[in-house]
């Protein structure tokens, strides 16, 4: 089935065209034609039924229409952008260059309701978005195929740390670090799959007098092969000891992590600067893991080890486990968050600090913000027009 509306601009025409294959839109300029990249030639009936083509096959996302002034018909050319540098030359009498782009033009990605140190399990909550039917969730970490080629905008926040509160007096909370906000412009090719890990938020530990916070994950987006695009830095958890409480370390919009944090790329680890063991566990990064606590704490795993927050090996129920996307576990004391580097979590004979997990982008065009978010990460990727 083919329907059309054309909106008609100086030389620029928009077509409308759905398929069983995918629903598109064209962007036509008249006098131009992209001399490159042609997968195949026909002649049709007119240049509705070229685009119509084009969307047919999976690797079309441009073609040349020229039309034979005897008749209704014209040669259609079906062709494929392959650099960002691909454009069509003006001054091409006659010829008419179509690019195809979805009419879905902003995807967000969310943690699916999902808390804790695993990812989600269940994509119901896009069935109503521009992303229904189009994740796949392996371990939690959500596989998205790429709808059409261009510029697009990914904008990435990290979680932020779990919060920090006192039982044995009236003590106000202290807050968990918030996370880093990553953007950048990124040209995409159609077909290309990106990973998407969206960091989940810390928790305070409820089993002690002083209810630490865990670390918050940070939020991933990166080729199939683990390359990474951008990365947005989750906080630190806050720990609530009286007047030796400290606000969990923001994520960073630079790509270390702080207060013992990794770099580049690495888990955080513990400092240890007086007398007592850190017991809190550090955040983990692209590549590594975050440093132990011990038995009772897990520093939060690597983003290519799966992105799993730290766990709590004696607390019940599931507290203190660090939030996905590398969160460090908290015990007695805070843990770590997560990100490109993972942030470490300091410690001397006065007080505890967990620090804020590091962030990456190779994007053009950046915008990199230490400390902006409060709550769980998410990421929205846009496509420019």
């Amino acid at each position: 089935v083919i329907r059309s509306k054309m909106r008609i601009k100086p030389f620029i025409v928009i077509i409308c065209t759905f398929s069983l294959a995918r629903s598109t839109l064209v962007k036509l300029r008249k006098n131009q034609r992209l001399h490159d990249r042609k997968l195949k030639v026909k002649q049709t009936q007119g240049i509705m039924e070229c685009a119509h083509r084009c969307a047919l096959l999976p690797s079309c996302d441009s073609l040349n229409y020229l039309s034979d002034a005897a008749d209704s018909s014209g040669t259609c050319e079906l062709c494929r952008l392959q650099f960002v540098e691909d454009e069509p030359r003006p001054d091409d009498e006659g010829w008419m260059h179509g690019k195809l782009f979805s009419p879905e033009r902003k995807f967000t990605f969310t943690t699916l309701g999902a808390q804790g140190q695993d990812g989600p399990v269940d994509t119901s909550l896009y069935d109503v978005t521009s992303l229904a039917g189009k994740v796949q969730l392996i371990q939690g970490i959500q596989l998205w195929t790429v709808p059409e080629t261009g510029s697009y905008v990914i904008r990435a926040l990290g979680a932020s740390g779990g919060n920090g509160t006192n039982s044995s007096s009236s003590f106000t909370w202290v807050t968990g670090g918030s996370g880093a906000s990553i953007q950048g412009t990124f040209f995409l090719r159609r077909n290309e799959k990106l990973k998407i890990l969206v960091g989940q938020k810390g928790h305070p530990l409820m089993q002690f007098t002083h209810h630490p916070g865990s670390g918050g994950g940070g939020s991933f987006v990166t080729y199939e092969n683990d390359s990474p695009l951008l990365v947005a830095g989750g906080g630190g958890g806050a720990y609530a000891y009286l007047a030796r409480s400290k606000d969990g370390g923001n994520g960073q919009a630079s790509i270390n992590g702080t207060f013992g944090g990794g770099s580049n790329g690495k888990g955080g680890a513990l400092i240890q600067a007086g007398s007592d063991f850190v017991n809190g566990a550090a955040g983990g990064g692209l590549s590594g893991d975050g440093e132990n606590a011990g038995f009772f704490a897990s520093g939060g795993k690597s983003f290519t080890g799966g992105g799993q927050g730290g766990e709590n090996r004696v607390a019940l129920g599931g507290e203190g486990a660090g939030g996905f996307g590398g969160g460090g576990a908290c015990n007695s004391e805070p843990g770590g968050g997560g990100g490109y580097s993972g942030g470490g979590v300091y410690k001397n004979n006065e007080y505890s600090q967990a620090g804020g997990g590091g962030s990456f982008n190779i994007g053009s065009d950046q915008v990199n913000q230490g400390g902006v978010n409060q709550g769980d990460g998410s990421v929205t990727i846009t496509l420019l027009g």
